[in-house]
């Protein structure tokens, strides 16, 4: 029975990953729409963690500060924080960054996962 239990949470966690991407803006209840920053992150053998806002980059957690002084920048009162990347990303590059985004004031963190290419 655990195996069947398991199957179905990878069978509702990859259905989750294949719903498109949301655009910049999110219906909030009340019909107000909340503005969402997206932060890309990538993973480069051997153990490059790169962090993306807008056209800026960054290494983790080496420019840990400076990715927080730009976050800290894009903080606004109900703003949320959407993290898009692959399923591939290991834990040590998303870890660091969603501490990044709480220490720079983001209340909501939110996450984005590419399903895997099978090409």
């Amino acid at each position: 029975m655990m195996s069947l239990r398991k199957t179905n949470l990878s069978v509702v966690l990859g259905l989750a990953a294949l719903l498109p991407m949301t655009a910049g803006l999110r219906a909030a209840p009340g019909g107000k729409s909340k503005e969402v920053l997206k932060l890309a992150i990538t993973f480069e053998e051997p153990n490059i963690c790169r962090v993306g806002v807008g056209d800026q980059s960054f290494f983790m957690p080496e420019q840990d500060n400076a990715l927080l002084e730009t976050l800290k920048s894009h903080v606004k009162k109900g703003r949320n924080l959407s993290i898009v990347g692959g399923m591939e990303i290991p834990y040590r590059c998303v870890g660091p960054t969603i501490y990044t985004a709480q220490r720079a004031g983001f209340k909501k963190v939110g996450f984005v996962a590419e399903p895997p290419d099978t090409r």
